[in-house]
């Protein structure tokens, strides 16, 4: 399985190696590994080409007219907008889903998966307390 593996030992399903790389640099852009890790290091492009392999043609064309474009993306512009909400959904979804490998973005935010629910003790609790 795909998802299972290292970012670096993954192979991409819907982008040549080019686009790959193209997506890779601009989700690196939005999300830098600069005092932690970033995009590169949590696999986003993996998460990306996923998504894309089962997406609508809607979003597939919207990438392919953004890839296709020599000019650098700009905020507002839909290839933009698209790439960082999915470099963000990326970064921060769950692993089983390919990006956020290793929980690097979890622990960028300091998010702890406990792999299930606990109700905020105070509220729930209040009655058996007394």
């Amino acid at each position: 399985e795909q998802m299972a593996k290292a970012p670096g030992e993954r192979k991409l399903r819907h982008f040549s190696a080019a686009e790959g790389e193209r997506v890779a640099a601009l989700a690196s852009v939005m999300i830098p590994s600069d005092e932690g890790p970033g995009a590169k290091e949590a696999g986003v492009v993996y998460f990306i080409d996923a998504l894309l392999a089962g997406a609508g043609e809607e979003e597939r064309a919207v990438y392919r007219a953004g890839l296709a474009s020599t000019a650098v993306p700009k905020e507002g512009e839909p290839f933009f907008e698209l790439v960082r909400t999915h470099t963000i959904m990326g970064f921060l979804s769950h692993p089983q889903y390919g990006g956020n490998a290793g929980g690097v973005g979890w622990k960028v935010i300091g998010f702890e998966d406990r792999m299930g629910y606990q109700p905020p003790f105070g509220f729930y609790d209040a009655e058996v307390a007394k």
